[in-house]
């Protein structure tokens, strides 16, 4: 019901976070649930965390048609990488999450950042 869009100019993908799942927990990663819905109309939702620190990624779950959840065949944590495409982990780390590579205080201030486009740290994006 609270699918926020994200913007990846290099697909013709939508990427949506369900904002009522997003929650920067005690150990500083923040999780949340990301909808992929294709051109075609396919969905992919995927339950996922984010480590500033450390600017990692970790696949928890994935979800089923069913609405059940399927748990992740690896629970390790993956750098995300700064090279190559801009992945939407990447996008969600540096405009939203993790601005000027410092993790957001707390999960109101990611979903604030989220909902206006870009988070208020990050000024040149303020400007488009």
């Amino acid at each position: 019901e609270d699918l926020i869009p994200v913007e990846m100019a290099a697909s013709s993908n939508q990427f949506l976070v369900d904002g009522n799942s997003l929650n920067l927990g005690a150990d500083g990663v923040m999780r949340y649930t990301m909808v992929i819905r294709s051109s075609s109309g396919a969905l992919n939702v995927t339950y996922e965390g984010l480590r500033c620190e450390t600017r990692e990624k970790k696949l928890y779950a994935l979800g089923r048609k069913d609405g059940t959840w399927g748990a992740a065949r690896s629970s390790k944590w993956i750098a995300v990488s700064e090279s190559g495409s801009r992945t939407y982990q990447t996008a969600l780390m540096n405009d939203f999450f993790c601005p000027q590579k410092a993790s957001v205080k707390t999960t109101g201030e990611a979903l604030s950042a989220l909902r206006a486009g870009f988070h208020p740290k990050l000024q040149s994006k303020a400007k488009r």
